[in-house]
């Protein structure tokens, strides 16, 4: 039994730097485990040479597998942290990175003193950083939360860890409410909010005003959804796609071409769109990869 157990851990999991598709070798475990299910329950070890080779003379025609597409890497750590508590093959911040690079400039390992004072000056000349707040737009995965009350009411401390530190961030109870559907352990979370020094600790406290899930923080921070067309998709096409996403805060812009002429399309307010991945992964699956683009704002 306790070899069954490892095995499920490693195939959930996947281990790192094994190099496999994840997805495949917990799809294999499966089918071994069935297929020995009646041949070898008073040796499971036989488990591991089954899966580490089903023989193919033994189990002939029977022995298919369907092409399980390869996990992505947030799916990956998932099953990793559920089976064995921990992540073996990277950090969940890592699949959102590149992204985030447009719009998040600060790490939360750069949330120090020495920041705070840099940001706002040394206030009165005594030395010390200022206790006024930084302006400050963060982005981590929600480790943990917990409620607590205090002389100025409910309050959620919310731990964030972006891979390079974690930090205790404080939301008071209007914001918490109206962001709680998103505030969700091993999710992402971006906060616009402010860094100041806690006179009591004389360490920096963070405080989230406005906090936001992916899609709704692409929504706020992009310029415009840009999209090209040659002709290979219809007005009616896109628009049944916009529509579960619309009366969102990203503006969408068209240029489509054909053989006759060529013409940009700006799209009114009331088709501005939630940048959900659902959304771009059905607008890269009509117009091609190439053809659907996040533009940033250059000031921010």
């Amino acid at each position: 039994m306790c070899t069954v157990i490892r095995a499920e851990n490693e195939q959930a999991g996947g281990i790192a730097g094994s190099g496999q598709n994840h997805a495949f070798r917990k799809a294999k475990f499966h089918f071994a485990r069935r297929e020995v299910s009646d041949h070898y329950r008073q040796a499971p070890l036989e488990l591991f040479r089954v899966i580490g080779g089903l023989d193919a003379r033994k189990y002939g025609a029977r022995f298919f597998l369907a092409d399980v597409p390869r996990w992505r890497l947030r799916e990956q750590l998932a099953h990793e942290k559920a089976s064995l508590g921990i992540y073996l093959g990277g950090h969940p911040y890592q699949e959102y990175a590149d992204e985030l690079n447009n719009f998040i400039k600060i790490k939360l390992s750069d949330l120090t003193l020495q920041f705070v004072a840099q940001a706002k000056g040394l206030g009165n000349g005594s030395g010390q950083p200022s206790r006024r707040g930084v302006p400050v737009v963060l982005a981590g995965i929600v480790a943990g939360v917990r409620i607590q009350q205090t002389r100025r009411g409910r309050m959620a401390v919310v731990t964030l860890d972006d891979g390079s530190a974690q930090i205790e961030m404080m939301v008071f109870n209007d914001e918490y409410e109206r962001s709680r559907p998103w505030i969700k352990e091993d999710e992402l979370l971006v906060v616009r909010g402010k860094a100041e020094m806690d006179s009591y600790t004389n360490n920096v406290r963070v405080t989230g005003d406005e906090l936001y899930d992916f899609a709704s923080a692409r929504s706020h921070f992009a310029q415009q959804l840009a999209l090209r067309s040659n002709g290979n998709a219809s007005i009616t096409q896109l628009k049944k796609l916009f529509v579960p996403y619309r009366d969102g805060k990203c503006p969408v812009q068209i240029h489509y071409r054909n053989d006759s002429a060529s013409y940009q399309l700006r799209l009114g307010e009331e088709w501005q769109v939630t940048l959900h991945d659902d959304l771009l992964n059905d607008l890269r699956e009509l117009l091609h990869e190439e053809n659907v683009k996040v533009v940033y704002s250059i000031s921010r």
